[in-house]
């Protein structure tokens, strides 16, 4: 089953049943023969026949990762001036924001249904922010970033308290890069813990 939108020209494949090679062959023949120029967005459970399917097309991979749920959730104390997203902040928000996803920072702040933004603030200056679902039963951050010269200094945890409390549920999940040992550490430090399988990030353009 896929996520379609027409107007943009996207596809993200949300489950799939089958795990023989053959099925997922004549699922990518289908899509490269009907949705010309589209992308297509291919998350799911690390399977060596998808991905061997996938190789065959012009696909980009991004490294797995690791699902981690909050389990036993540990905040950090507040020391920075994390605030929430506002206009005023607009320039320098998309300015920093990740560039090459799906939620761009124009996306997210159009989607105030959907998200919340925290940003950490120096000298009135973002230097970090954290873009954070919160109309979900399970939650995530899509994306976290702190600027180079600005890390090791505990903002990325305080961000995520903040972004974390603001969910009433705390029911919330991200995910991590399998080879990130500094990250995953932080996020078990806070109470994260590895849940199920690897999980594969592909991106294919037709």
């Amino acid at each position: 089953m896929f996520l379609f939108i027409e107007d943009e020209k996207y596809l993200e494949l949300l489950f799939y049943l089958s795990n023989e090679t053959r099925a997922f062959d004549y699922l990518l023949l289908y899509l490269s023969d009907n949705y010309k120029e589209f992308k297509i967005d291919f998350v799911f459970d690390k399977d060596e026949k998808m991905v061997e399917s996938l190789k065959k097309y012009n696909c980009i991979f991004e490294k797995d990762q690791y699902v981690m749920k909050l389990k036993d959730y540990k905040p950090v104390n507040i020391t920075n001036n994390i605030v929430n997203y506002c206009e005023k902040y607009r320039d320098q928000y998309t300015q920093l924001h990740s560039k090459d996803v799906y939620w761009t920072a124009d996306k997210v702040i159009n989607s105030p249904e959907q998200f919340k933004i925290f940003l950490c603030l120096v000298d009135n200056q973002v230097v970090g922010y954290v873009d954070m679902s919160y109309c979900f039963t399970v939650n995530q951050p899509f994306d976290v970033f702190v600027k180079k010269e600005y890390r090791n200094r505990g903002i990325c945890k305080e961000m995520l308290t903040v972004a974390i409390n603001s969910n009433e549920n705390r029911q919330v999940e991200l995910t991590v890069d399998y080879d990130n040992e500094f990250a995953i550490k932080a996020y078990r430090s806070m109470g994260f813990e590895n849940v199920g399988n690897l999980i594969s990030t592909v991106h294919m353009f037709l």
